[in-house]
């Protein structure tokens, strides 16, 4: 690699198609300029070009050069956002990961254009929308320009409307299970019908639910939500679903280690 300071070179060759003393394919080195490219796009890096080259050497060998022109990162200089009409810009840019470069922020790595960074601060929005009762809301991002030093983010937000907690049941697919009904079924769910839907009540729902599982021996037992929406009483219905799996038994106990008792004791 010749121009490559900012990764580390183990890191990107384990990225790559080309291997040592393996044979040379032209159409493999140029994907993975393209591949590095990307790489310095995700951290970043958006004008970084790669050049791939080779150079013969006796015996039929050859070396594969990546010429790489390094730039800077890029720094976040706006964020924006369009279709938000519960929520302001400034309490919706909080609970996002990046920010705003800004001269108070100097030290603060979270200004940087970072590609993963903005993907889980997006999903992160998202999720906050249907922890509020926005079940059907969806959330993306462009980067609507990009200049010599930063660029600048808009985030769409579709919130839909808002939704409350409906009717709710367990779908048992486990043969002889009886451990999911009654009144221990209650006990399982973390909402109550009436209540505005929110996605974290689900989760914990379907850990409870898990756990009894999982405790009972089913280990690879899962749970999956399904969702009726009531658009006319503005509810959601929810269907926790328990896929067949098989229960699992103590087998051997052992033990590594007791020098001294032998396992029996």
């Amino acid at each position: 690699f010749n121009g490559l300071k900012k990764i580390p070179k183990d890191a990107m060759l384990k990225e790559l198609g080309t291997k040592e003393r393996s044979f040379y394919s032209k159409s493999t080195a140029i994907l993975d300029a393209k591949k590095i490219e990307a790489i310095y796009k995700s951290l970043g890096i958006l004008d970084a070009m790669v050049d791939p080259m080779i150079e013969f050497l006796d015996g039929g060998k050859i070396i594969v050069i990546f010429n790489i022109k390094e730039t800077n990162q890029k720094s976040i200089t706006n964020i924006y956002f369009e279709g938000n009409k519960t929520f302001s810009d400034r309490i919706l840019k909080e609970f996002l990961q990046f920010k705003e470069d800004r001269f108070y922020r100097i030290f603060s790595s979270r200004t940087g254009y970072n590609v993963n960074q903005v993907v889980n601060g997006i999903e992160s929005l998202e999720n906050y929308y249907k922890t509020q009762g926005f079940a059907k809301a969806k959330t993306e991002e462009k980067i609507v320009s990009s200049n010599k030093d930063g660029v600048d983010i808009i985030i769409f937000i579709n919130e839909g409307k808002k939704y409350y907690f409906g009717e709710y049941g367990i779908v048992n697919n486990i043969p002889n299970f009886k451990g999911l009904e009654g009144e221990e079924v209650k006990k399982l769910i973390s909402f109550k019908e009436g209540e505005g839907f929110n996605i974290a009540e689900i989760q914990r729902t379907k850990y409870n639910i898990s756990d009894i599982l999982q405790k009972e021996g089913y280990l690879s037992s899962k749970v999956q939500e399904e969702y009726e929406y009531d658009e006319m009483q503005n509810k959601v219905n929810i269907k926790f679903i328990i896929t067949e799996t098989k229960r699992m038994y103590i087998g051997k106990i052992n033990f590594f280690g007791n020098l001294k008792t032998n396992d029996e004791v």
